[in-house]
């Protein structure tokens, strides 16, 4: 089973770091200047790390700083988890001809 998990961990990793690259490069980077854009793109950026993580971590179980990076990258997960509610809440009370 810990083999199956990480197949789907690497399929995972591997189609968030392909819509990241792809987001990047058919938008021309104007996810930039777009709140929803840099939150899909940090968001998936994140999950991708995130999903590498578990791959690495099968890999080569005690990888240097591994404590670190893990804290790292959960703690960005959760601050993107709250700014996607910031960002839920904002688009609902905005006036009507804004959304």
């Amino acid at each position: 089973m810990n083999d199956l998990n990480t197949v789907l961990a690497g399929i995972g990793a591997a189609a968030c770091w392909y819509f990241v690259v792809a987001f990047w490069v058919t938008t021309g980077g104007d996810w930039r200047h777009n709140p929803g854009g840099r939150h899909v793109m940090q968001f998936t950026a994140n999950l991708g790390l995130l999903m590498t993580l578990i791959v690495l971590a099968r890999v080569w179980p005690q990888y240097p700083g591994r404590a670190a990076v893990t804290l790292v990258a959960f703690a960005a997960l959760v601050a993107q988890v709250v700014w996607r509610c910031v960002l839920l809440h904002r688009a609902q009370h905005a006036p009507a001809e804004r959304r």
